[in-house]
């Protein structure tokens, strides 16, 4: 009698696990999940998780300033500039992954101006001087990945390293009063005007950023990034060697989009 017991139990078991049903376990959709579905879920986490390469595309919108050894610049005030650029991505293992990019684009601030109009006396009041230095940028970055369980979800990643800036041009747009209007001149310095004047071009800089990644689907990943970058070396040094020394630094936000691939 023991023994024909134990026989309808193994065959309910059997007959069970032929069904392929998980017991308590309900898809997003409302079915039941099976042993196949889990296995094509599983393989898809696997999946996302082997690609090893990603490349991609930000525009970086960014307060840019400067820190000064000197007080004489007392008027000027953080402004807003702009670059874009490409990264290039690689993952170690799913949660670190080392980061190169390339990207184009203007550090620096801006100065108030007080004009007094001595002919017409309409045009007297508040002006801004711009001053923008233009970069090619080469980033080299190393991320961790704080949360996320998976690649299928919103990551949170911290990393940081080195941006290897290369000064192209620099220009200055100072406001004047020249008659009835208001004149914008500007001086602008090539890259063959700063070799001739021996200014040094190379300025690495100290990049710290924080990640939010959001995958759409299997490849495609929406990354928000903000971040503060800084030099490491006074720019001032060839331009003025009596101005005392000088950092552009800037805080931003990184917005774009990369394309995984194995």
């Amino acid at each position: 009698m023991k023994h024909n017991r134990l026989y309808q139990a193994l065959l309910i078991l059997l007959i069970l696990g032929g069904s392929g049903k998980i017991s308590g376990q309900v898809n997003p959709d409302g079915s039941i999940a099976t042993i196949d579905s889990v296995r094509r879920d599983t393989s898809r986490v696997y999946a996302l998780s082997e690609k090893k390469y990603a490349i991609g595309f930000a525009l970086m919108p960014s307060y840019s300033y400067r820190s000064a050894s000197s007080s004489i610049h007392q008027n000027e005030i953080a402004a807003f500039r702009f670059e874009a650029g490409i990264r290039f991505q690689y993952y170690f293992s799913p949660g670190i992954r080392f980061e190169i990019g390339g990207t184009y684009g203007a550090k620096g601030y801006n100065e108030k101006l007080h004009l007094e109009d001595t002919i017409l006396h309409r045009l007297t009041g508040d002006y801004t001087a711009r001053t923008s230095y233009n970069f090619i940028t080469v980033p080299l970055t190393l991320h961790f990945r704080m949360t996320g369980r998976n690649d299928t979800t919103s990551q949170l990643w911290l990393g940081g390293g080195i941006t290897n800036g290369f000064l192209q041009t620099i220009s200055t747009i100072t406001p004047s009063i020249n008659g009835a209007e208001i004149d914008n001149s500007e001086e602008k310095l090539s890259a063959q005007d700063l070799s001739d004047r021996q200014i040094a071009t190379y300025y690495p800089a100290l990049l710290l950023q924080a990640d939010l990644i959001v995958p759409l689907d299997n490849t495609v990943r929406i990354q928000v990034s903000p971040y503060y970058e800084r030099q490491l070396t006074s720019y001032t040094s060839g331009l003025n060697p009596n101005s005392g020394a000088a950092y552009l630094w800037n805080i931003g936000i990184s917005l774009g989009m990369t394309f995984a691939f194995k």
